[in-house]
């Protein structure tokens, strides 16, 4: 699952127009069959464990999750599975802000943790976020930097050059 996620974003990232167009549409068809198997995963086991695929198992599945964007109640769902997988070690505090970021923002609601950001006139922006003043407290907790060094990290990386 995870090659065809990756290598169709790799391609994707070095394309534009038509072409992107084209391998945009082709990862959501990805996106959809993967979560058809993840789901059927969820129903027989839950969110897989490090007992049952390793460490680099949890974090493909969670990866895959993340891609789901086209599916909230999905990703709802994989957070939910997947907090005893943070609160056992087993799964990262930073993938679980992330993913719980995004659920939030889909459900209409504000992030947490400032993971979610956009890039607007070659600037990163912050997608909303609730309760600034102490989201670096949020982020300690979760085992991530201030919020200033990763969007600054954002910004050399996707922003104006």
């Amino acid at each position: 699952m995870i090659a065809g996620d990756q290598a169709t974003r790799a391609k994707a990232s070095k394309v534009s127009g038509a072409e992107l167009d084209k391998l945009l549409a082709e990862m959501r068809e990805i996106d959809q069959l993967n979560i058809g198997k993840i789901e059927a995963i969820f129903d027989q086991v839950g969110f897989s464990d490090v007992q049952m695929v390793g460490r680099d198992g949890v974090s493909t599945a969670f990866l895959l999750v993340q891609h789901a964007t086209d599916d909230p109640t999905f990703q709802r769902r994989a957070l939910d599975l997947a907090k005893p997988l943070v609160e056992s070690r087993q799964m990262s505090k930073q993938q679980y802000a992330a993913l719980t970021d995004r659920v939030l923002l889909a459900e209409g609601k504000q992030q947490l943790y400032g993971t979610q950001t956009e890039v607007v006139k070659d600037k990163v922006v912050l997608r909303p976020l609730t309760d600034p003043d102490n989201v670096d407290a949020r982020r300690a907790a979760m085992a991530m930097g201030p919020l200033t060094d990763y969007i600054e990290l954002l910004q050399k990386r996707y922003g104006k050059k």
